[in-house]
């Protein structure tokens, strides 16, 4: 091989200086008061809206300004004094750093590294939803990255219904059922009035075109997507399709506003329109604040919570220390950094085990149903038996939410002074159900009611007993959703199950 020509190297050495020469000339932060132009910025001024902050900033840019901002790693605007912005970072089980692309988290320099938690599959096996705000919260301090951030949004975790076990990604996901707090985050902005951005999956953009054949041409799929309300691309598709989709009038220019309005609007809550990020809330979070002693404690403490004990044939399980027995099955998923130390604990009886599986797990059977076919509902006529704990019809190895525990248990569903729940259907009206959206939030108020649980332990603390309170939310509990994607309540009864237990629920008119 030839060595390299004196051009080549002086191309190579041109290529880093101007490299080098654009990272030092971006700006570390917008709205730095010691650059006098802000002072004439609306978008700097913390004072106004941030909706009229955002649409001062919009008004500002170049078409070609504003293109570079609908990919994922957005490019500085060194004019206006915006630094440029990653808006992939990963946080599934703990904040990631990525060697492979760029993201917006970087350890080095004050922060090294950052406390590993179980993965998302494991903590849904915890069932508490009060856990994964506090898991939250420690990771924010590791996100926050002492200034070392580049971007502070991230793509956490994976909502998708775990449909089938043979997807490889499913310990992504809290598994066959969505918490309450984690499908509000996936409904549209009109119904709840979600206020943050609607990003694709990286190269989902480029396959409606290259694969898919949805759209025609590359400018097709780019005015598909984002007039469907979608705000960011991951990947650069829509760097490099959507101005030629503005000049073939495909489409309109309000559309890239209006995704802009969101990213900046996010990027403007976060507090990085407001100055230099010091003097803000949190500015001075530093390393003792990441992977700390109290995090680690966290750590494993979800890891306790979410092993399940799935066999315990004898009671071989806990293990003497001194003796060796045929361990039983226990499922850890992946626990993280303190896994090791909670499945000792709980295999040796210092901890007693108290996860749920939060998936259905099928028979070897289930191999036999393609995987190609997605469908929720079982359909008797073709032996498709369906999917997920509430619409599998067929064996199980192990259900959604068992688990066994070191005590033996028993519940009892204590006698309530309600057990009728009533809707005002009209006595001319055919359908037998009531839609939840005519009932009204004060109707739906005035139904709740209280439904108390005694559970007592006959183990080693024999005759332990608490009472457990839950409040039954007819509009949200018994509510089903029709075709069209309206919920309604349906005259009838209604079993509520606890373990082997059963009391009935009347709906009449």
């Amino acid at each position: 091989m030839k060595p390299p020509t004196l051009s080549v190297l002086y191309l190579i050495h041109l290529t880093s200086l101007l490299l080098i020469l654009a990272e030092s000339t971006q700006p570390p932060f917008s709205c730095d008061t010691s650059d006098p132009r802000t002072k004439s910025y609306l978008f700097c001024k913390t004072t106004l809206p941030i909706t009229q902050r955002v649409q001062d900033l919009v008004s500002r840019l170049t078409l070609d300004e504003k293109l570079s901002q609908l990919v994922h790693s957005a490019s500085p605007i060194p004019r206006l004094g915006i630094p440029a912005y990653q808006w992939w970072s990963e946080a599934l089980h703990g904040v990631a750093y990525s060697l492979r692309v760029t993201q917006g988290i970087r350890f080095n320099g004050t922060i090294q590294s950052a406390t590993s938690f179980p993965q998302v599959i494991l903590t849904a096996a915890c069932f508490d939803a009060h856990l994964w705000c506090r898991i939250a919260q420690a990771k924010a301090s590791a996100i926050y990255n002492a200034g070392q951030a580049t971007g502070m949004t991230f793509w956490a975790p994976n909502i998708n219904i775990y449909r089938d076990p043979r997807w490889g990604r499913g310990q992504e996901t809290p598994g066959g059922k969505l918490g309450q707090h984690l499908q509000a985050s996936a409904c549209s902005r009109g119904q709840w009035g979600f206020n943050g951005y609607i990003t694709s999956d990286c190269d989902a953009v480029a396959i409606i075109h290259e694969d898919q054949g949805y759209g025609k041409l590359p400018e097709d799929a780019v005015a598909d997507v984002l007039k469907a309300g979608m705000d960011v691309n991951c990947g650069t598709y829509l760097k490099k399709y959507t101005k030629s989709a503005v000049e073939k009038r495909k489409l309109p220019v309000s559309e890239i506003d209006r995704a802009l309005h969101n990213l900046f609007s996010v990027r403007m809550r976060l507090g990085l329109f407001d100055g230099n990020p010091v003097t803000q809330p949190y500015g001075t979070i530093g390393s003792d604040k990441v992977c700390s002693q109290e995090h680690w404690n966290l750590a494993l403490e979800a890891a306790r919570k979410g092993i399940v004990l799935l066999k315990n044939t004898d009671k071989l399980l806990p293990l003497s220390k001194t003796k060796t027995f045929h361990l039983q099955i226990l499922w850890a998923g992946y626990p993280g950094e303190a896994g090791g130390r909670a499945l000792a604990e709980i295999i040796f009886g210092d901890h007693n085990p108290g996860g749920r599986l939060p998936v259905t797990w099928y028979p070897q059977s289930y191999v036999n149903v393609p995987m190609t076919d997605m469908r929720m509902r079982p359909e008797p006529s073709s032996s498709y038996p369906g999917r997920t704990y509430r619409f599998y019809q067929g064996p199980k190895a192990f259900e959604f939410g068992y688990g066994l525990s070191y005590s033996n248990y028993t519940y009892e569903i204590l006698p309530v002074t309600q057990n009728k729940v009533h809707i005002m259907v009209e006595s001319s009206n055919p359908n037998r159900y009531m839609p939840v959206s005519e009932m009204g939030a004060e109707a739906c108020e005035k139904m709740k009611y209280t439904v108390k649980v005694r559970v007592k332990n006959h183990c080693e603390m024999a005759e332990e007993r608490a009472e457990v309170e839950f409040e039954l939310r007819p509009c949200e509990h018994l509510s089903s959703a029709k075709k069209d994607g309206s919920m309604v309540i349906e005259e009838g009864s209604y079993l509520l199950s606890i373990e082997d237990k059963e009391s009935e629920i009347q709906v009449v008119k």
